[in-house]
């Protein structure tokens, strides 16, 4: 933090659907352009987790703290709201995740982290 230099950056999400297939972008390769929304994140020893947040899509991703390297994404019942919580319970980690969207008032989704090969 006191150099500035970084080991890694990402986008946050994915290219969104309406620019992706863009009549006037076709047969343009475009990198991951992301979305233009806010993330809410939480960090464990190995993993950034975030979801797109609000005017992104509904879906929370896993990246790997060394490499910057998605290991996975699963699609939420509504956008992200605020930063994630994290909690142990008998041996295994939990996250947990504010959501809302279009005709779904404010809740809260409970997920597992897989057990560690």
């Amino acid at each position: 933090m006191n150099t500035g230099e970084h080991l890694w950056w990402i986008p946050n999400g994915d290219t969104p659907e309406r620019i992706r297939d863009h009549p006037l972008l076709e047969g343009v390769e475009l990198p991951n352009t992301g979305q233009s929304a806010h993330a809410t994140a939480i960090v464990t020893r190995s993993l950034l987790m975030y979801g797109e947040g609000r005017g992104g899509e509904p879906r929370f991703h896993a990246v790997d703290k060394r490499t910057g390297e998605r290991v996975g994404t699963i699609e939420l019942p509504g956008t992200t709201d605020t930063a994630p919580m994290t909690y142990m319970r008998e041996g295994r980690q939990h996250i947990v995740v504010a959501i809302s969207g279009d005709g779904l008032p404010g809740s809260l989704v409970a997920l597992r982290l897989p057990e560690r090969q």
